[in-house]
């Protein structure tokens, strides 16, 4: 069969970078070509593989005589069951298609024996054909179907609460993001357990289920779903796995086991407690520029990333103090907001927390959503809600 090189090696390249962004061995990282399904006549399909996570891409192809390009063809005989041409080494394959074909021109795959054999007579450089091992693979199945989702919607979804994630990879379950059905909703949790972000999607789906997906599964989902130009994408599940398929593309990861945190134990309960709601116009603003500001003089001071905030009915003020010193306050910022909608005193409350949490929570928001702030007692963790997200922050002792 023949492919065009630079659509080809486009591919590959976008495959390695994500072998390489999610911290897989690129050398050892593995590819894998298959023939063409029936729905897709005139394509292959590529697969990258990190193991637990796998990224597909579909390439023009032009078959000839006696290649078999899918189920529905009367004329050739079926290959093994699961289509497979060929599975070769990422970095070698991309080594190739880089050093040893022109830009431009065609390639001819033709497996033989152990190999995968690349040829261009039309090359200008190379003449000598270039042999690439190959090695035997098996996918897992997802076996129950799910939802249809606009990608956009999941990208978002996904994106209002992976950065909460743990970066400590001994702590497995707070590395990943809960990915949860409920009978009228989507649902992502993600937590690093000093703060929390959690983010529902409306839909249909009938039948509840929960996994939890591995930080590779979800680099990989956000890199799809953000270059995807379908107007709908496919979610199914299995019970220890899950794929999102479009057009052009499809990412497979297979669950972290174990529970997720019970994270529902630590976030407070919407409308419990003192609020502070924030407009969708000025109000907004000035809490984005109040946190901003802090961040920026504790950053530029070296002094932590710390600041005291201090909760009325209708003011916060933001202390940013020396972490080695709390009683040195180098800057003090405020922005008022509109009364809570609780009636009755409630004291003030002075807590100290981390500044970049609340700066990372503010930048997940979509501007246009109004905020609203929830406090209640010392150490009592803070919620902010902003259309269909929730974030938690965890404070710290003074």
């Amino acid at each position: 069969m023949k492919v065009n090189r630079d659509q080809f090696f486009q591919t590959v390249r976008r495959m390695r970078k994500h072998l390489v962004r999610d911290q897989v061995d690129a050398w050892r990282g593995m590819i894998r070509l298959l023939r063409g399904q029936g729905q897709h006549g005139k394509q292959i399909e590529i697969q990258a593989s990190t193991g637990d996570v796998e990224w597909s891409e579909r390439i023009d192809v032009e078959f000839g005589s006696g290649d078999y390009y899918g189920p529905k063809d009367k004329v050739n005989t079926p290959p093994d069951k699961d289509h497979t041409l060929a599975r070769v080494g990422c970095e070698a394959l991309y080594r190739a298609l880089k050093d040893r074909f022109d830009s431009a021109t065609d390639i001819d795959l033709v497996v033989e024996g152990a190999y995968l054999k690349l040829t261009s007579p039309k090359d200008t450089r190379w003449q000598k054909p270039v042999l690439l091992p190959r090695e035997p693979t098996q996918l897992q199945a997802v076996t129950e179907r799910c939802v249809a989702i606009a990608p956009m919607s999941l990208h978002a979804l996904l994106s209002q609460v992976a950065f909460t994630r743990s970066v400590d990879e001994t702590r497995p379950h707070l590395t990943s993001v809960e990915l949860a059905q409920t009978p009228s909703e989507l649902r992502a949790t993600a937590t690093d357990g000093h703060r929390l972000a959690t983010a529902t999607l409306k839909n249909g789906a009938l039948k509840p289920w929960t996994i939890l997906l591995p930080p590779a599964a979800i680099n990989s989902l956000l890199a799809a779903l953000r270059e995807s130009g379908d107007a709908t994408v496919e979610l199914a599940v299995g019970a220890t796995a899950l794929t999102v398929e479009g057009s052009a593309f499809a990412v497979f990861a297979t669950a972290v086991s174990g529970d997720f945190p019970p994270w529902r134990q630590i976030c407070p309960r919407e409308g419990e407690g003192t609020r502070m709601v924030f407009g969708t116009d000025g109000e907004t603003q000035s809490l984005r520029d109040a946190i901003a500001h802090a961040t920026k003089v504790a950053k530029v001071n070296n002094v932590g990333i710390n600041g005291i905030f201090t909760f009325d009915r209708g003011r916060l003020t933001i202390q940013v103090v020396d972490s080695g010193d709390l009683s040195r306050v180098l800057d003090t910022v405020e922005t008022e907001v509109a009364e809570p909608t609780r009636d009755f005193e409630v004291p003030l409350l002075k807590t100290c927390f981390n500044l970049s949490y609340w700066q990372d929570a503010l930048d997940s928001i979509p501007r246009e959503h109004a905020i609203t702030i929830q406090y209640d007692r010392e150490l009592d963790p803070v919620a902010i809600y902003a259309g269909n997200a929730t974030h938690v922050i965890m404070p710290c002792r003074l």
